[in-house]
């Protein structure tokens, strides 16, 4: 895809790479204003460990994409970052300070993945405000 079709869906880039997962639990957590901060997160669902002491950050104003085969914990990783499950050990840091499950559910979105019965509008804006009321000033 060009970048004007890409930029017409709401995207910014095509250009992906690939994450050495020797880094994978690197130290990359540094709670800066507009990051949120994983360190030394892990994760237990149905007696199992799902995610095991993950640090990593994500910036204000990137795009990070997470992919996996089926069962790597992906959904439980935006899950978990959005505070729908509550992690097992280690914190989540938002703005420099660290932040509760409860906290971060006022906070965060999370946009499932079937796109063909999930989202509705034909941009990522129209998409976050369906629902709104235009006279609420929100928007």
């Amino acid at each position: 895809m060009d970048v004007k079709q890409l930029n017409y869906m709401g995207l910014r880039t095509n250009c992906y790479f690939k994450v050495n997962h020797s880094d994978g639990n690197r130290d990359d957590s540094n709670a800066d204003e507009g990051t949120l901060c994983l360190k030394d997160l892990s994760v237990d669902l149905g007696g199992r460990r799902v995610i095991s002491n993950l640090n990593k950050s994500f910036h204000k104003g990137r795009i990070c994409c997470v992919t996996g085969k089926n069962g790597a914990g992906k959904s439980t990783l935006l899950r978990t970052a959005c505070g729908l499950i509550k992690n097992s050990n280690g914190a989540i840091w938002l703005d420099a300070k660290k932040i509760t499950s409860k906290e971060l559910k006022k906070k965060a979105f999370m946009v499932m993945q079937d796109v063909n019965y999930q989202f509705f509008s034909d941009s990522v804006y129209n998409e976050c405000t369906l629902g709104t009321k235009k006279s609420s000033g929100a928007f």
